[in-house]
């Protein structure tokens, strides 16, 4: 009714509606954080040769592209290769994994080892006693006779063989996963020589 009442008191002229087209430049789309941000850390984190004057930056970069690198692995499932190649200060700086460790588990990166002997061991044992495959049956009767550094190693072997498969199915080759590649990356226990009897 108001719009009715209005419209009464225009001129002829101007009741007549004429569409009036807006020309409007595009405005150039701003780049997100995500996609600038990372590049410049990314940048840094490859070229920058790791050092104690280098460390502070680095350890900011690895901070700074820490949501990027979550949803790279997440979404894009890389290989560890590919991860390493990208972030190749994670090889040199193994503090580093800490750190990222600490980010992922928001800082309870200390519970995992706590609960390992008491907890976890007991578990996995309990898991594998019930498995019939051979190789975790060996680790198994391996594991009774061993203790301290020896029976970690063995549990981390019957606890990669009983982890299920990455989501994606790849390994750190790119192939399908498998176990032994798995394992190949765990560094294998050498018993220390006792050369003290020896002559020089």
């Amino acid at each position: 009714m108001r719009l009715r009442n209005i419209r009464r008191k225009l001129q002829q002229s101007q009741r007549v509606y004429s569409l009036k087209r807006r020309h409007c430049t595009p405005q150039p789309s701003l780049p997100s954080p995500d996609e600038t941000v990372p590049s410049e850390w990314l940048t840094l984190i490859k070229r920058m040769r790791p050092s104690p004057e280098n460390s502070s930056s680095i350890k900011t970069a690895i901070n700074q592209t820490f949501s990027y690198r979550r949803r790279w692995i997440t979404t894009k499932s890389p290989t560890v290769a590919e991860i390493f190649k990208e972030y190749p200060r994670f090889l040199d700086m193994p503090a580093l994994m800490d750190i990222e460790f600490s980010k992922l588990t928001d800082g309870k990166e200390d519970l995992f080892i706590r609960k390992w002997e008491g907890t976890i061991i007991p578990r996995l044992k309990e898991i594998a006693s019930s498995e019939k495959k051979n190789d975790i049956r060996h680790l198994l009767e391996k594991a009774e006779n061993q203790h301290d550094d020896e029976l970690c190693y063995t549990m981390l072997k019957i606890l990669i063989h009983l982890l299920p498969p990455t989501a994606s199915g790849r390994s750190v080759a790119g192939s399908k996963c498998c176990v032994t590649s798995a394992v190949s990356y765990l560094l294998e226990l050498v018993p220390t020589l006792h050369l003290c009897s020896l002559n020089p």
